[in-house]
């Protein structure tokens, strides 16, 4: 799959019903502030795990 083809992660999060919109819009205003990778971004923030996390970036990256 392409890169630009690629879903973004917190889209891919939201569509599994693991963050909602709220939880994505607010994580992407603070990355932008913080200059930090949205997924350390919602873990740091509380709005899931690492242990959700790491399967969500296996997925979109196309690894196990």
């Amino acid at each position: 799959m392409a890169e630009m083809d690629r879903l973004r992660l917190g889209e891919m999060l939201v569509q599994a019903g693991l963050i909602d919109e709220h939880q994505l819009s607010s994580a992407l205003a603070d990355q932008s502030r913080w200059g930090r990778p949205i997924g350390t971004t919602l873990v740091e923030m509380g709005f899931l795990g690492e242990a959700e996390l790491l399967p969500a970036l296996a997925h979109q990256l196309g690894v196990p």
